[in-house]
């Protein structure tokens, strides 16, 4: 698994804008992805400069999430991050943003995405048919209360835990990677939550590694 280093980052008042911060060690040429979570409601988010929006902004009571990815340029490996804005102030927002090396320039092969809800404890993050060698990432963020919280000690089968922001009272999110895979049908990652009832927003991506690389799929999941 090609995974460089990960950082999260969050702002827990009204805001229109999140400074992210660069992960460690990012070099120019690395895959770069962003979970983007935040909660309230009329905002949306503004796509930045040099990245590509993965999915739609995806509501749910009053929870918001969207995918943003880039390669990383000379100029971000010697920056200190980016700026996401929204068209409005949220009650919170957050970013979990993860580099990876040695992966390749058209980078995405597969993705799944997904809002809803559960009463059972786990959020099941849709599966994806990925390429053999690819790396899967998946990610979720939930609606949080004092007693509700993302298990990370429990990841998806087959995953690591990377980064999270977790115990948080607007929301949790966490992601988590897995790699690299045979190919085919991944089967979904059920994310395990402590506390029963829950709106979500998530998804599965997976990566392909840079030619004549060693292969290693991720889900990423963020909630």
């Amino acid at each position: 698994m090609p995974f460089r280093s990960a950082v999260s980052n969050a702002a827990t008042t009204g805001t229109q804008a999140l400074a992210v911060d660069k992960p460690a060690g990012l070099a120019e040429g690395d895959f770069l992805v962003v979970f983007l979570s935040a909660s309230g409601s009329g905002s949306t988010f503004i796509t930045p400069s040099g990245w590509t929006n993965l999915d739609p902004q995806r509501t749910n009571g009053g929870l918001h999430a969207a995918w943003y990815w880039k390669i990383a340029t000379a100029a971000d490996a010697t920056g200190s991050g980016w700026t996401f804005a929204s068209t409005e102030e949220w009650t919170a927002i957050k970013a979990l943003t993860v580099a990876y090396s040695s992966i390749d320039p058209t980078p995405i092969d597969a993705s799944a995405f997904i809002a809803g809800s559960t009463a059972t404890g786990v959020v099941s993050l849709t599966g994806i048919d990925a390429a053999s060698g690819a790396f899967v990432l998946a990610a979720c963020a939930i609606n949080a209360g004092p007693a509700d919280t993302i298990d990370t000690g429990t990841p998806p089968s087959g995953f690591t835990h990377r980064i999270s922001i977790l115990q948080d009272t607007n929301a949790d999110s966490a992601l988590f990677d897995d790699g690299p895979v045979a190919g085919g049908a991944t089967g979904d990652a059920d994310v395990t939550t402590e506390g029963s009832t829950h709106n979500f927003v998530g998804g599965v991506i997976s990566i392909l590694p840079a030619a004549g690389g060693t292969g290693s799929p991720y889900y990423y999941m963020v909630m």
